[in-house]
């Protein structure tokens, strides 16, 4: 059986495979306190990123928005070392997982923005960001999107995401079979520079994890293209970036 993760709905990857929301994931909880880090940033690149997205944020789709915003966040707090990890964006993947009766199921899509292990294709993920700028069935769409993604790439104890919805951003961990979700942070406000400090937070939990367990196991991942000719590399970025000064 094959299952898209644009079709998973929370009430389906429980019923299924027995992932549960709880509220105290402690691996959630740890990145969400972010009271030792501070709250405002001087830094020019920062403060221009943040005017960008007040004026550019309802005019953009989500694919700019990764190139132009989360892609100058992530470099920001230097989520980026090829011999740990680095980020890919615009990738499909699938991974074949047993439900409760032992039947095969292969999960299946796209991914919006993942760090990972890796060179040319990500493996050993530990964070995806999935981004719906329509603002509807966050519930059903978005959410359960983006928690099919991270079951489909659970080969470690915690994997992490984060879900954008029109201007609101919610963090979640996975571990093993119960998932935590945080309330919503508006990226237009002054939530901007705590969704920086939990984006810092995650980061430090991940390169723990990494010293504790060293290289992990392997998953199925392959380009949209064979080619890679509509995803981009961390180059492209980095030059689209600079073109438009932010």
């Amino acid at each position: 059986m094959k299952k898209s993760f644009e079709t998973c709905t929370p009430e389906y990857l429980a019923f299924t495979f027995g992932i549960q929301k709880v509220e105290n994931n402690v691996s959630l909880l740890n990145c969400l306190d972010v009271r030792d880090l501070p709250k405002n940033e001087q830094h020019s690149d920062i403060q221009n990123l943040r005017k960008y997205i007040d004026q550019h944020l309802d005019s953009m789709n989500e694919h700019e928005f990764i190139a132009f915003v989360w892609q100058r966040m992530i470099e920001h707090i230097n989520f980026y070392d090829r011999n740990r990890y680095q980020f890919f964006s615009q990738r499909a993947f699938s991974a074949e997982i047993r439900d409760f009766n032992e039947n095969l199921v292969i999960l299946y899509g796209n991914v919006d923005f993942v760090v990972a292990q890796g060179n040319k294709e990500p493996k050993n993920c530990f964070f995806f960001l999935h981004q719906d700028q329509t603002q509807n069935n966050y519930e059903l769409d978005a959410k359960g999107h983006l928690l099919a993604s991270m079951v489909a790439a659970q080969n470690q104890e915690v994997v992490y995401g984060c879900l954008m919805v029109g201007s609101w951003v919610y963090f979640a961990s996975l571990e093993k079979r119960n998932y935590s979700i945080s309330t919503g942070f508006d990226i237009k406000s002054g939530d901007f520079y705590d969704i920086l400090n939990v984006l810092r937070k995650i980061k430090q939990e991940i390169d723990k994890n990494i010293n504790k367990k060293g290289n992990l196991l392997h998953f199925n991942f392959e380009d949209l293209e064979e080619d890679n000719s509509d995803g981009w590399s961390d180059k492209e970025m980095m030059l689209a970036l600079k073109k438009i000064g932010v």
